[in-house]
């Protein structure tokens, strides 16, 4: 998804942070990617941002007890989705 997200032009992620109870995870970090910088100079709601190759790079690999979610716009999802469904059409792998 992250590769997904930098070719689309992404380059930082808006990041919030708040804590949970589910049996697996106590902080759920909700990362929503942005493409320029204004976005993270206005940055309402939102606890801390990150350079899309850095941290969000990092917590994709998993972090213990907690949960992390990609807040995508459903255009982009959709991009997303059909770039999967076309690369295990055409016999890609995805990494």
């Amino acid at each position: 998804m992250l590769r997904f997200l930098i070719g689309q032009g992404y380059q930082f992620c808006l990041s919030k942070t708040s804590s949970i109870n589910t049996p697996n995870a106590n902080v759920c970090v909700t990362l929503t990617p942005v493409k320029c910088t204004q976005a993270i100079c206005n940055r309402e709601g939102f606890d801390n941002f990150f350079a899309i190759k850095a941290e969000p790079a990092y917590l994709s690999r998993g972090v213990d007890r907690t949960l992390i979610l990609v807040d995508m716009n459903t255009a982009t999802m959709f991009k997303y989705k059909t770039s999967i469904f076309l690369s295990l059409k055409s016999g890609q792998h995805l990494d």
